[in-house]
């Protein structure tokens, strides 16, 4: 398999993603940079990114709560996507909505089917994926 690779975010020297992301129950698929996050252990989108894709949310739906590194609680809920890195397809991919602030973040989940390499010295950000 060919690696994906990316550069570090220029603003803050942060690992960085650019994904593409389809709602399920929608065509829309759309484009967003994510935060390469390694204390995350589930990727996440933020509740504005979310209500583009049109993610809704019902009252008595389950909720979770995401830890911050400050200590804080976010609410989220689950939600399955397509999402694409390079030429990648993941399909029914679950991801956190957060039903407040946050931001986006591509978590751990995503080593089950990349091996990834963040070479600051280099400026590069690789997926390397698996055969899965």
């Amino acid at each position: 398999m060919v690696p994906i690779t990316f550069s570090f975010s220029k603003e803050d020297m942060h690992p960085t993603a650019n994904v593409s992301i389809k709602n399920g129950s929608s065509n829309k698929r759309l484009d967003f940079i994510l935060m390469i996050d390694t204390g995350c252990h589930i990727t996440a989108l933020s509740f504005d990114s979310g209500k583009v894709l049109g993610f809704n949310y019902k009252e008595d739906e389950l909720k979770k709560y995401a830890t911050t590194a400050s200590g804080k609680g976010i609410p989220y809920v689950l939600r399955n996507v397509d999402l694409w890195i390079g030429n990648r397809l993941l399909k029914n991919f679950k991801i956190a909505w957060f039903l407040e602030e946050g931001d986006n973040y591509l978590g751990c989940d995503i080593l089950e089917y990349f091996q990834v390499i963040l070479d600051k010295k280099a400026d590069k950000v690789i997926f390397i994926p698996y055969n899965n």
